[in-house]
């Protein structure tokens, strides 16, 4: 599949995020349909070299605006009659203002009130990968500030891939799409816990040596 065919299935799939997909208590199986929301169409996402614009929220003044990056594995599922398939999958940097989400859990959409990133030239598959290794930077500059090692992937996962796409099936508005990004939610342990991130640092992905992403926070005009 050619650059442009790869961007034109970007821009036109609904996106959706999980929650608590990497965390032991967060999923039971069974019946149960893991946390999740609707990030809306691909016009919030930005590629692997641009800014993640930022819009600051108005709140009362002992709030703190917390980012953080949540670099996750991302589904690429295409509709084919009455069920969904796996078509691809990328990686992307859904961050969130945790600041927001600990002062009330209900305000995760508010949260989302940031780009996310996504790398566009994604890899055309019918099943996700089991295990990736990542790292990421935290950069001031040309300056890495942290680092740390993680992985992506369904090894990972609390759900296993059939559950995922019958999920899908059971969001609301993904009727209005035939393809839809997924991001599956950032694996235990992400973030710097004893720092906060700030306008202007830029966040890193590299996988095998290779920059996959690399967003800088910038306010949005």
């Amino acid at each position: 599949m050619s650059a442009d065919a790869k961007q034109q299935w970007i821009d036109e799939a609904g996106v959706y995020g999980l929650g608590k997909s990497y965390s032991a208590d967060g999923y039971d199986g069974g019946t149960s349909l893991l946390p999740y929301f609707y990030r809306g169409t691909a016009r919030r996402l930005v590629g692997e070299h641009d800014d993640l614009l930022v819009d600051t929220v108005a709140r009362e003044p002992e709030s703190v605006i917390r980012f953080s990056e949540e670099f996750e594995l991302v589904s690429l599922l295409r509709r084919n009659g009455d069920h969904w398939e796996i078509n691809g999958y990328t990686f992307g940097n859904d961050i969130s203002d945790l600041g927001l989400v600990k002062e009330n859990g209900a305000l995760v959409q508010l949260s989302k009130r940031i780009d996310a990133s996504i790398a566009r030239d994604w890899w055309a598959a019918d099943a996700l990968p089991s295990s990736i290794p990542i790292h990421v930077d935290l950069l001031d500059g040309e300056t890495v500030q942290a680092q740390y090692d993680a992985a992506l992937g369904t090894d990972y996962l609390k759900f296993t891939v059939d559950e995922l796409l019958s999920f899908a099936d059971q969001w609301k508005g993904t009727e209005a799409y035939d393809r839809l990004i997924v991001y599956t939610g950032a694996p235990r342990g992400f973030a710097w816990h004893d720092r906060r991130l700030a306008l202007g640092q830029t966040l890193r992905l590299t996988i095998d040596g290779e920059t996959i992403l690399s967003n800088t926070l910038t306010a949005r005009n």
